[in-house]
């Protein structure tokens, strides 16, 4: 009926107590509004006011005189009425409602309806319900969602397993499971993790020829606390797969230039490469997942500690062939991940994810 662009206006009288829906269509599309009345008039009209075209909203109104009568109402309802209470809102876009409260009115009353909104994960946020983890020894961990998939944002420090078995520490030399401390230096620890060799971190002794797994998830907690466990190779590539096709991740428009958006924004030693991790490491870690460059225990005839301050290397839970099981590295003079594999005497640092 009003066809015309514009805002229009409408006086409305209900007859009776109670709630209404009001709804306009137009051109195929519906918008609708709930009107509360609290006591009626008698008279049910709906009366074509004017648009806001005429600039002046106050000549729309009726006059005083012919306005019709308002009530007030202090109680709706009954004493002893069965109510139900219901709110709603918008949140994160949506339309909810809250839990509902039923029950016979029999005194006025004060509700506190609850919404049961749940937390949507976002990218280098901490993890909905966990954003932090604790271990065996109280080291408290931060987190971080990563697409669908929630991330320590540490490195594990852990001396014990999460039933409380300890793990060798070892200066040099090679026993079936042991850590070591970052550059051999234990003041490192607090920041940099511990480097454990890979039987440690799967916690089975490799020669066994079970240990491992390639499932996704790996199912294999390893070192990790409990409700966590070492991420697969199955489980790296999902994280650094999408990453790579996040625009925001990514440096010169690449999608295989992501490890700056891994890697932290400090430790790491300088470098002219462009889109490599020591290239402006203040452009860094986007998807906030912070990688170190603890380096690496090589457990060779010299026992030495090598790459601190230039590589993060992590175990996955993946065994490759023979003595060899796979591990991610980011190095400060290239933009990939590069992933490898290499005996497990090493000693590479640890993420633990998310069951």
């Amino acid at each position: 009926m009003y066809s015309q662009p514009g805002t229009h206006y409408f006086h409305i009288t209900l007859a009776a107590a109670g709630t209404y829906l009001m709804t306009a269509r137009q051109n195929g599309q519906i918008s609708s509004i709930k009107m509360v009345c609290n006591d009626g008039t008698d008279v049910n009209n709906i009366e074509y006011m004017g648009s806001v075209e005429t600039q002046d909203f106050e000549s729309l109104r009726l006059p005083k005189s012919q306005n019709f009568p308002k009530y007030t109402t202090t109680r709706p309802f009954n004493l002893g009425d069965q109510m139900e209470y219901v709110g709603y809102a918008t949140i994160n876009g949506s339309e909810v409602e809250s839990d509902h409260i039923s029950q016979a009115q029999n005194a006025s009353q004060a509700f506190v309806l609850q919404f049961n909104v749940v937390e949507i994960p976002q990218d280098g946020q901490p993890c909905p319900g966990s954003h932090t983890v604790t271990d065996f020894d109280g080291n408290v961990y931060n987190t971080v969602q990563i697409g669908n998939q929630c991330w320590m944002k540490e490195n594990l420090r852990s001396a014990h397993y999460a039933n409380g078995d300890f793990i060798e520490m070892n200066q040099f030399g090679f026993s079936g499971i042991s850590r070591y401390a970052p550059n051999n230096d234990t003041s490192y620890v607090s920041i940099y993790g511990y480097l454990y060799n890979w039987s440690a971190v799967v916690r089975c002794v490799y020669y066994a020829g079970t240990c491992g797994s390639y499932a996704n998830p790996s199912g294999v907690r390893g070192v990790c606390p409990f409700g966590w466990h070492v991420p697969s190779d199955a489980e790296w590539t999902q994280m650094t797969s999408y990453v790579g096709s996040q625009p925001q991740y990514q440096c010169n428009d690449s999608s295989i230039y992501i490890a700056k958006a891994l890697a932290s924004t400090t430790g790491w030693e300088s470098s002219s490469s462009i889109c490599a991790i020591g290239n402006n490491p203040s452009d860094n870690n986007a998807t906030k997942f912070s990688a170190l460059p603890a380096g690496q225990y090589y457990s060779t005839s010299s026992y030495i500690f090598l790459e601190f301050g230039t590589d993060a290397y992590f175990w996955s839970a993946t065994r490759y062939s023979g003595y060899d099981a796979n591990y991610y590295d980011l190095y400060k003079n290239m933009a990939k991940v590069i992933k490898a594999h290499n005996n497990v005497s090493k000693g590479y640092s640890v993420r633990c994810v998310r069951d």
